[in-house]
C-alpha cells in the first residue's frame, strides 16, 4: 500500500471499541442510552448535508474526480454534522489514488498545520491498519468550529450547543422510557370468590404486548346480575403533552444549531419549506462545501464542488430576485449574473 506521499505500515487485531462495549452492556442491562449522537433530529441534519454533498459535482482532475466517490462525500458530509471532523489518508497505491477514512486518529505537531503528524488507524472487517506518524501533507483532516485553542479538533453543532443537545436526548430517553411499558387493554371479569389473583394478573400485564388482561372487578349472582364492569380499559404509554411539547422544542434546537430552519423538516406551506431549503442551501451546504473545497485543494491540487444541481431548486425564488431588479433599473446582464440566471456555455 503505497501512501501519499509515504509511510510505515503496521497491522493489528480489531477489537470491540469502548462504546460498543458500553452500548451492548446498556441493552442487556434493560437502560436507553440518553446520547446527543442518537437523536432524530440530529440525523435529519446529517442526512440533508450527506445527501447534499452527494449531489455537489466534483470538478478538477479526473484522478481526483474519481477519487471523490459519491459515498466519501456524502460520509465527509454527515461527519462535519454528526462528529465535527473527520480525517482521511490519501493512498495511491497501484498508481490508483484513494481516499480512506480513518476510524482513530491522533495529531501532534505545532501550530502550523503544515507541521501536523497524525497516527491512524483504518477498520476492516476483520482487522485494522496503523499508521505512524504520517505528514499532514498525506491526510484530509475536515473540521467544523474548531477553536482557538485547539485548532487541530473539529467541534460538531450538538458539542457547542451542548445544553441542546442534552436536553433533546433527555426528552427523547424520556419518552423512549414512556413507550417502552406493557401496552394492552384491561377487561372486568366476574369474581368468583377464589384466591387473590393479584400476582397472576402482574404477569399478565407484563406479557400483553397488545392482548386484553381480565381483572376480577365485580360480584356475580345466580341472577346472573351484578356490578360487573365489562368495558377495556386501555392501558399503555400515554406521556404528558408538557412532554411531547418539550420534544418539538428541543428538535427545533437542535435543528437551529445546525443550521436549519424548521420549517424545513416541519412546515406545512410550501413557500415556507421552499425559503427553509434555500437557507440551506446557502446558509450550511455551501459554507460548509467552502471548508471541505479548501481542504482538498491545499491536498491534493486544484478541485471546485459544483452546487447548481441544488440551485435549481431555488430557481423561482431567483427569477424573482431578476424581475425585481431589472424593474427597479438595473442593466439585464447585471441582474442576471446577481440572480444566478447566468449559463455557462
Amino acid at each position: 500500500m503505497k501512501i501519499w506521499p509515504f509511510g510505515k505500515l503496521e497491522t493489528r487485531d480489531d477489537s470491540y471499541t469502548s462504546t460498543l462495549i458500553s452500548l451492548l452492556a446498556s441493552r442487556a442491562q434493560g437502560r436507553t442510552l440518553a446520547v446527543p449522537s442518537a437523536l432524530g433530529a440530529l440525523e435529519a441534519c446529517a442526512g440533508v448535508v450527506g445527501r447534499g454533498f452527494v449531489s455537489a459535482e466534483v470538478e478538477g482532475r479526473g484522478v481526483l474526480i474519481d477519487a471523490l466517490t459519491p459515498s466519501v462525500m456524502e460520509l465527509v458530509g454527515r461527519s462535519l454534522i454528526r462528529q465535527g471532523e473527520i480525517v482521511m489518508l490519501v493512498d495511491t497505491t497501484g498508481g490508483r489514488l484513494q481516499i480512506l477514512p480513518c476510524e482513530t486518529w491522533d495529531v501532534e505537531g505545532g501550530p502550523f498545520p503544515s507541521s501536523w503528524e497524525y497516527r491512524l488507524t483504518l477498520g476492516g472487517p476483520s482487522r485494522t491498519l496503523t499508521y505512524d506518524w504520517m505528514p499532514a501533507s498525506s491526510v484530509l483532516h475536515f473540521r467544523y468550529a474548531p477553536d482557538a485553542a485547539k485548532p487541530w479538533r473539529g467541534n460538531s453543532p450538538l458539542e457547542v450547543a451542548a445544553l441542546a443537545g442534552r436536553l433533546s436526548s433527555e426528552t427523547v430517553n424520556a419518552l423512549a422510557d414512556e413507550s417502552s411499558g406493557p401496552v394492552g387493554s384491561l377487561l372486568g371479569i366476574p369474581k368468583d370468590g377464589d384466591d387473590d389473583t393479584v400476582t397472576a394478573l402482574k404477569s399478565d400485564i407484563k406479557n400483553a404486548r397488545g392482548r386484553v388482561a381480565l381483572l376480577e372487578s365485580g360480584d356475580w349472582d345466580n341472577t346472573g346480575g351484578g356490578n360487573v364492569d365489562l368495558e377495556t380499559k386501555r392501558f399503555g404509554a400515554n406521556p404528558p403533552a408538557a412532554l411531547v411539547e418539550l420534544l418539538e422544542v428541543s428538535s427545533r434546537e437542535v435543528w437551529s444549531a445546525c443550521g436549519f430552519n424548521s420549517a424545513l423538516f416541519m412546515g406545512s406551506q410550501a413557500a415556507a419549506v421552499r425559503e427553509s431549503w434555500r437557507l440551506a442551501l446557502f446558509g450550511v451546504l455551501s459554507p460548509l462545501g467552502r471548508l471541505v473545497e479548501t481542504e482538498l485543494r491545499a491536498k491534493l491540487g486544484d478541485v471546485t464542488l459544483d452546487w447548481s444541481e441544488l440551485r435549481a431548486s431555488d430557481l423561482s425564488g431567483r427569477a424573482r430576485a431578476f424581475q425585481s431588479m431589472v424593474g427597479g433599473g438595473m442593466p439585464v446582464a447585471d441582474a442576471v449574473a446577481i440572480a444566478g440566471l447566468m449559463v455557462d456555455d
